[in-house]
């Protein structure tokens, strides 16, 4: 009997998958459209609207840590709605907030700060090893 809930269970999972909140469907074919990420952050979502600047990033790996710079642009978003989605994100990723636009995880120490230009928002990323 056990055995039985967990399978339906699985299958009801499995049915309301595509379906939860915030989730995006392509125009076509009702399929969930898989997250986009820094190509140099791979454990940072880019939010819908926001493309990056690969010619803006910097990785450098040493022996405490590595050290990323990324940046990405967006014409769509408020900065309040780029700062929400981020500090509401980041969290769920494992961050932990240590103040405006810091987080904290393991050894690293991840910052962003949003910067206006012209009719555009830069978003800029850091993570740099965490001072013990």
């Amino acid at each position: 009997m056990i055995r039985h809930i967990q399978i339906l269970s699985l299958l009801l999972g499995l049915c309301l998958w595509g379906q939860a909140p915030g989730t995006a469907l392509a125009q076509t074919g009702g399929e969930p459209l898989a997250p986009r990420f820094f190509e140099m952050l791979p454990d940072v979502p880019l939010m819908d609207g926001l493309y990056e600047i690969p010619e803006g990033a910097l990785v450098f790996d040493k022996p405490e840590g590595r050290i990323i710079e990324s940046l990405a642009v967006t014409e769509a978003a408020d900065a309040e709605k780029l700062a929400s989605f981020y500090d509401v994100t980041l969290p769920q990723l494992g961050w932990v907030s240590v103040g405006i636009g810091q987080f904290v995880r393991q050894g690293e120490a991840l910052s962003y700060r949003i910067v206006p230009q012209d009719d555009s928002l830069l978003i800029y990323f850091e993570v740099r090893p965490r001072a013990p």
